[in-house]
């Protein structure tokens, strides 16, 4: 190969290679000009994934960054001092304070809607405003829902920071997707950064989960509460269950409703085989599957590509948790 053979082909491999990092900046800004503009679901998770949270020394888990804020969804998110969305609550107990800890993953989080819309939060408000609790004690809920979590690391998270607020009781919030394997995050600096990445990445996992999985998602969740998956769930659901109350709080399991296809109630046998579960064991439970009012599902969701519950669903399962709290837990004993 002649020198000036050589010179051509370096001076092409150059082009090439320039062109493709140049063509890689046009579609990287115009995304992120684009999604500054339009919310989409894949990348509002990833937003939340690098700009509110980070892993943690034990491996089963990651956690909020304290003090952090986001807009994400076209809702603001703020993270207080002790990682957790909503006000600061210390450790310490006050004097007279009836104190409600809630685990729960994006559901509870409040995905997507004000953090005065959280049901939690719309909860908080009716039970103050009701006269179960006499007007010389206070009443605080505090939320610990983290974005991605199961059963098995709200287990973990109660035991290391839960128990530390020393609760009266504690909601623990199923939805159909805790039996499933942890989600760990664990980026590196590019896949932190990069839109484009963080794009094509999302589009890839859709691919796979519609064209490499004989399951439709029903089926998928389905399989992770039954057989062999069902007694290492119910194991988890009941070592979570015994470790509440030797924290010397009160259990009661809320089941939160799949929103995808609510006409057809599509975990109805799984939800009912899970407060069975429960109730044998001496717990309250309350199952929301079905008992939202009948309406379209995509009316309850954050958006069209987003079935977790909006403003409008967070409000009525509020609702509900009120009218069964009333009834079954702080009509029957109130503690104080």
């Amino acid at each position: 190969m002649s020198t000036k053979e050589s010179k051509l082909i370096t001076l092409t491999l150059c082009c090439v290679g320039f062109s493709a990092i140049l063509t890689f900046a046009i579609i990287e800004v115009a995304l992120r000009f684009y999604f500054s503009i339009h919310n989409d679901f894949d990348i509002e998770m990833w937003k939340y994934s690098i700009k509110l949270k980070t892993p943690t020394e034990d491996s089963r888990l990651h956690k909020h960054v304290a003090g952090t804020q986001a807009r994400l969804m076209g809702v603001d998110v703020q993270i207080n001092s002790h990682e957790l969305r909503g006000s600061d609550h210390e450790y310490k107990k006050p004097a007279d304070t009836f104190r409600i800890l809630a685990l729960g993953d994006s559901f509870t989080f409040g995905w997507g809607v004000a953090e005065d819309s959280i049901f939690l939060s719309l909860l908080e408000k009716k039970l103050k405003q009701s006269d179960l609790f006499p007007e010389s004690h206070n009443l605080e809920i505090i939320n610990m829902g983290i974005g991605n979590y199961n059963t098995r690391q709200e287990l973990a998270a109660f035991e290391l920071e839960g128990r530390k607020y020393s609760p009266d009781v504690v909601l623990l919030c199923f939805y159909v997707n805790d039996a499933e394997a942890p989600q760990l995050m664990r980026m590196n600096w590019f896949e932190s950064s990069s839109y484009a990445y963080a794009f094509l990445m999302a589009r890839l996992r859709r691919l796979r989960f519609y064209f490499g999985s004989s399951l439709n998602y029903r089926e998928y969740y389905v399989s992770t509460l039954v057989g062999e998956a069902w007694k290492d769930y119910s194991a988890v659901l009941e070592q979570t269950v015994n470790s509440i109350r030797t924290s010397g709080a009160e259990p009661i399991v809320i089941l939160l409703p799949d929103l995808r296809n609510m006409e057809a109630n599509e975990f109805s046998a799984i939800y009912s085989k899970i407060q069975s579960f429960l109730v044998d064991r001496d717990t309250l439970v309350l199952n929301l599957e079905g008992k939202l009012k009948e309406r379209p599902s995509n009316v309850y969701w954050v958006a069209p590509d987003d079935p977790h519950p909006n403003a409008l669903a967070h409000r009525e399962m509020s609702d509900l948790m009120f009218e069964f709290l009333a009834k079954n837990r702080f009509g029957r004993n109130h503690a104080h």
